[in-house]
């Protein structure tokens, strides 16, 4: 609860707590995908690594762009209409 009231006070420190998460995430995952691939560094790498290199940086990524697309595309309508009624709903609130 006591995280839920500091969030409620100032918005920006919820939105700095998931960022600094998502740096977490973001130096862990490579070096963990490079290990599961057997990178080793300086040195000539083997031709499965080279391809599980490839694999990683862009087949995944590629692959989960794609997935938002599809997921989110049909059901995420933000029209200019809707954002009009967005931005004047927060004003109405004080908080825009």
């Amino acid at each position: 609860m006591e995280i839920w009231i500091a969030f409620r006070r100032n918005p920006y420190s919820a939105y700095s707590f998931v960022r600094k998460i998502a740096q977490g995430f973001a130096g862990f995952l490579p070096g963990a995908a490079l290990t599961a691939i057997g990178y080793v560094a300086n040195q000539q790498q083997t031709a499965e690594t080279l391809s599980g290199m490839a694999t990683v940086y862009f087949l995944v990524p590629a692959v989960m762009s794609i997935a938002a697309v599809l997921i989110f595309g049909p059901f995420y309508k933000l029209t200019d209409k809707r954002h009009a009624e967005i931005t004047q709903e927060l004003q109405e609130r004080g908080e825009l």
